[in-house]
């Protein structure tokens, strides 16, 4: 499992979250918003070649306080280095955790 912790108002772009050594199975990604954040703010997570890959920024309103979660069911061929790419436009108040569960 690996864990990123988001504070809005000092985090903006491709953050790593992690490493996934190759041949395991990215299951899920879950994202809890605990704290709003303006409505232009997005997320994805995916890999650092796509970083969407796992889940796309229309999977998670980081507007609404809740549990966002995504089942990708991706394979790792290789080492891969795990991100979150953060769009905050609008620079405010917003918290969430992502966290991504591979086996």
């Amino acid at each position: 499992t690996l864990v990123l912790d988001v504070n809005l108002s000092t985090t903006t772009g491709a953050q790593t979250i992690g490493y996934v050594s190759a041949d395991r199975t990215v299951i899920s990604v879950r994202i809890l918003v605990t704290t709003e954040a303006p409505s232009d703010a997005e997320v994805t997570v995916g890999t650092s070649t796509n970083t969407s890959a796992f889940s796309q920024a229309r999977d998670t309103i980081l507007s609404q306080i809740g549990q966002y979660v995504t089942n990708p069911d991706y394979r790792t061929t290789a080492y891969t280095e795990v991100v979150a790419d953060i769009t905050n436009p609008t620079h405010g108040a917003g918290q969430f955790t992502v966290i991504l569960t591979y086996v």
